[in-house]
């Protein structure tokens, strides 16, 4: 597939830089800021409802709320647990060595209580004169239940009085936020959701006092249990109707899926080994695989089997002079949609063009529904100062692709070029990262056959995206770094803010980031561990070299 290929193409205008490791990500998790109090701005956060403009994602919001189907029961939970007070709540917080996802500790500390004041002498206030209405009683959090299907879950919930209400949630700490709702019956939506893999939840309630309850709990995993349907609606790739982001490898035969599988990886395009139904049977409901358009004679009816890719390539070996008409009359009209296209990376305008010309991509992208590249700057261009164009593709492709699904191949071992330019831990999630930041939808991993220390970085990179998917799949907002080395990507979902920042630069870098949404915000960065805040939109930050930063800022008032 991608492997046979020159090393000639060329990319113009990037500087050399030495390459060094990586640092890593950080997040931090807030709640409340209680309406009309004077609380820190980096103890708490205040949610609100979802932004007036519409997203794309809105329907598939619509789709997941209350009366939406469940596959499997989650526990149900009666308690009274209520946590008091009038001031902020304190953050989760993880500590960890620079360079690991590992160790450290991690606590969540829920709503604190004031602090006790010292006696003082009697004044008019103790006596009731004109004093504020005494606190009310705790707010009790009851009848809790969390329902799950394979990509999403409802949790329903009640609390003792109308209270404004939500549901933050994340694989180890919270990361995502539900849209709040007011009143004692409250019903909250995940979306998203890795499959197999179980979230904690995390039920939060505030009075109009001030008062906070806090409660958690867990959803169970999904699973797979009878098949599903493939669709695409708003950019981004749907599992009957939920959201779902590909994580994808190309070409592996079934009896090699058990070491991707690990790594994270949930969709398979071409076993060139099996027929296709006996590949997908090895899947066993744990990942989709997607059959040839041209031999798509797998069973309707697998659990795993969705879609169909077109030709690898393909546009390497059509003509310059291609109609939609043309490309139209070529694909099977039996090729089980969504159809998957994967595209050199000469639509890029940095690359050299094929010699038929970039005419032809505008009417082959109409034949796909979903659509990819392949750019290898370290194994196909033989260059170490060429990162950027993972990202300027990509947003290339964004564009090309009017709305539809993209995604972007990532070098994953040694294919072309000489050792000195080998792939890394580092120089992946630095390439991962960069075509996510550009707007990708799906990431693919090329070749299959990675060493250990990159399959544990897939892996680890996979768990990151299991706790963002909804805000990655949501449109771009505005932001941009002074140093165009530092290559942002802004999400905006349910009130949180997201900005992912890589340093492209083989050399450290500082800059001013400018997310005008940010106003004056606090971030912490994914694995906790950089704290920043912004004043009007704008911060300044260190990258060392193909470091990525990932910062997080729960909902505001």
């Amino acid at each position: 597939m991608h492997e046979a290929r020159a090393c000639g193409v060329r990319v113009v205008g990037v500087t050399r830089r030495r390459l060094l490791p990586l640092a890593v990500l950080a997040l931090v998790v807030g709640f409340f800021v209680a309406r009309g109090a004077a609380v820190d701005s980096h103890l708490a956060a205040t949610p609100r409802a979802a932004p007036n403009a519409r997203s794309p994602l809105d329907d598939v919001r619509r789709a997941q709320g209350a009366g939406a189907p469940h596959t499997t029961r989650g526990s149900q939970f009666s308690t009274q647990q209520s946590l008091n007070t009038s001031a902020g709540v304190s953050f989760l917080h993880r500590t960890q060595a620079v360079g690991s996802r590992t160790g450290g500790t991690e606590l969540l500390p829920f709503a604190q209580p004031p602090p006790v004041e010292a006696a003082s002498e009697p004044t008019l206030a103790d006596s009731g004169a004109g004093a504020s209405p005494p606190p009310g009683p705790p707010i009790e959090i009851y009848d809790v239940h969390a329902e799950r299907a394979p990509f999403n879950a409802e949790v329903t919930w009640e609390t003792s009085e109308a209270t404004s209400s939500l549901v933050a949630y994340g694989i180890d700490r919270p990361t995502l936020w539900t849209a709040s709702s007011d009143g004692k019956a409250h019903t909250a939506a995940l979306s998203g959701l890795a499959l197999q893999q179980p979230y904690k939840v995390w039920v939060m309630a505030r009075a109009a006092d001030g008062r906070e309850a806090t409660y958690e709990t867990a959803t169970p995993a999904g699973l797979l249990s009878k098949p599903m349907t493939a669709t695409t609606s708003g950019g981004a790739l749907l599992i009957d109707g939920r959201l779902f982001f590909p994580t994808m490898v190309w070409g592996q035969c079934a009896d090699g899926y058990a070491t991707s599988l690990a790594a994270g990886i949930n969709l398979f395009l071409h076993d060139p080994c099996e027929a296709t139904a006996d590949a997908a049977e090895r899947l066993r409901g744990h990942a989709f695989a997607v059959p040839d358009a041209f031999h798509a004679n797998g069973d309707a009816e697998d659990v795993n089997l969705i879609g169909s890719y077109l030709p690898d390539e393909w546009d390497t070996f059509l003509p310059g002079d291609l109609t939609a008409e043309a490309v139209a009359k070529m694909v099977p009209a039996d090729a089980p949609s969504p159809r998957f296209l994967t595209l050199t990376n000469h639509f890029f305008s940095r690359a050299d063009p094929l010699p038929q010309g970039r005419g032809l991509y505008a009417p082959l992208i109409q034949a796909a529904d979903v659509i990819g590249f392949d750019l290898y700057p370290l194994q196909n261009w033989c260059r170490s100062d060429a990162f950027d164009a993972v990202f300027d593709a990509q947003r290339e492709l964004v564009a090309l692709a009017a709305g539809r699904p993209t995604y972007q191949w990532i070098e994953a071992r040694v294919m072309d070029c000489k050792p000195e330019f080998a792939v890394t831990p580092q120089t992946l999630r630095a390439e991962t990262w960069l075509a996510l930041a550009g707007g990708a939808h799906g990431i693919g991993y090329f070749p299959y056959s990675w060493t250990p220390d990159v399959g544990a970085e897939i892996a680890a990179e996979r768990r990151e995206l299991d706790t963002l998917a909804p805000a990655l799949l949501e449109p771009p907002a505005e932001g941009h770094a002074a140093d165009n080395a530092v290559k942002l990507g802004v999400r905006e979902h349910n009130g949180a803010l997201y900005v992912i920042a890589v340093n492209s630069a083989i050399s450290a870098r500082t800059t001013v980031v400018t997310v005008p949404a940010a106003a004056d915000r606090e971030f912490t960065t994914l694995d906790g561990s950089h704290t920043l805040t912004a004043t009007g939109g704008v911060f300044t930050d260190t990258f060392g070299p193909l470091d990525v930063h990932v910062y997080v800022a729960p909902p505001s008032a």
